[in-house]
């Protein structure tokens, strides 16, 4: 049984447990004091009030359980930066619904951008496909020998050992799309056709993606196997496509890592894919448009700030609720209006989301 101090911070741990759980299943941390069990730990369900200790949880939330305590720990007890700890983790994903495993795959990475290195056994494809090309260590048992590759992996064979291909829902979607428009994850999808929705709306543009027959599909980071498996896909069918990746960048000056592996993998920046100027997506949620939304937040980014985890780590446990923590752009952004969608894609000179809806729009030539 892990020895979390839920005594002491029992909130802190609860909110990272229920980032990764969906909102109708969202629990509340419940600390009994007794002089015969000392103290007991169990987490109320927000839904129906139940009162399930975790003992009685199944395995998958209690390795949820873990990874929040985990995450925990590396956020408040590490000493120094020179502080060396390393995390070890085998097969993790054990009795996690695929859904479950990318928020597993989520706080694995934020461990890292933390400074902490993650070791991983793993036989999840959502971990393998997410996880960056030179993360990576093969290894396999062919005629009974076992044989470790790390420099020299043949992505494709590896993709296959694991059950990596692009979902069986992109085979219906070929018949039917004009154009493929990739980007990275659900909440890109939505707010893409969201913004297709009201500026078409506004007289900006003439269609949406929908009107047009372009299918936008979440493919995943541009490092991940899984998007690289469905890229070689995608390049020998007769369907154009077109890539829209964050930049990740820092600052403005800085190159985004991004296009630098697409460009290596042999694409053209505005002509098989673009990156945006800002962060992340999140950063096209204006900080007032925030602030409507969630009355009493007081939050403020630029463009190149991390502004997912100025929602996350915002101090208030119930605007932080509110704001939806690292899903930020899940809760708010299709809630944005035409003209807060404006305040972060026209710049007064050059709207970029009709830049790049013309360069999608060119393609279907």
């Amino acid at each position: 049984m892990l020895p979390i101090p839920f005594h002491k911070e029992p909130q802190k741990v609860t909110d990272k447990i229920n980032d990764v759980l969906k909102s109708t299943e969202k629990v509340e941390p419940k600390v009994e004091f007794d002089w015969s069990k000392l103290i007991s730990t169990s987490f109320v369900s927000t839904a129906n009030g139940n009162n399930i200790p975790l003992s009685s949880r199944g395995d998958g939330f209690r390795r949820i359980t873990m990874m929040s305590y985990f995450e925990y720990l590396a956020e408040t007890q590490r000493t120094n930066d020179t502080q060396q700890i390393i995390f070890g983790f085998e097969e993790p994903e054990t009795f996690l619904h695929p859904s479950a495993q990318d928020s597993l795959f989520d706080k694995l990475k934020l461990l890292t951008e933390n400074g902490f290195q993650v070791i991983t056994s793993t036989h999840s494809a959502t971990i393998v496909g997410n996880t960056k090309r030179n993360n990576i260590i093969h290894i396999s048992k062919p005629a009974n020998v076992y044989t470790v590759n790390q420099t020299e992996i043949d992505y494709k064979e590896l993709a296959k050992d694991l059950g990596i291909k692009p979902d069986n829902t992109f085979n219906s979607l070929f018949s039917t799309s004009r154009l493929l428009f990739l980007v990275e994850g659900i909440d890109d999808v939505n707010a893409m056709h969201q913004k297709a929705k009201l500026y078409k709306q506004n007289g900006l543009i003439p269609h949406t993606f929908d009107d047009l027959s372009i299918n936008i599909i979440p493919i995943g980071g541009c490092g991940g196997v899984k998007h690289w498996v469905n890229l070689d896909l995608f390049t020998k069918l007769e369907k154009p496509f077109f890539i829209f990746l964050d930049s990740d960048k820092e600052n403005a000056t800085a190159v985004s890592p991004n296009e630098i592996n697409l460009v290596e993998y042999g694409l053209t920046n505005g002509t098989d894919f673009a990156i945006s100027r800002k962060r992340l997506l999140e950063n096209y949620i204006h900080p007032t448009a925030l602030q409507r939304l969630v009355p009493g937040s007081v939050i403020t980014y630029t463009d190149f700030d991390h502004a997912k985890n100025f929602c996350k780590n915002y101090p208030d446990s119930r605007i932080r609720a509110l704001l939806g923590g690292s899903k930020v752009a899940e809760h708010h952004y299709c809630h944005l209006t035409f003209n807060e969608l404006r305040m972060t894609w026209f710049d007064g000179t050059t709207d970029e989301f009709i830049k790049l809806y013309n360069t999608i729009v060119s393609k279907l030539n």
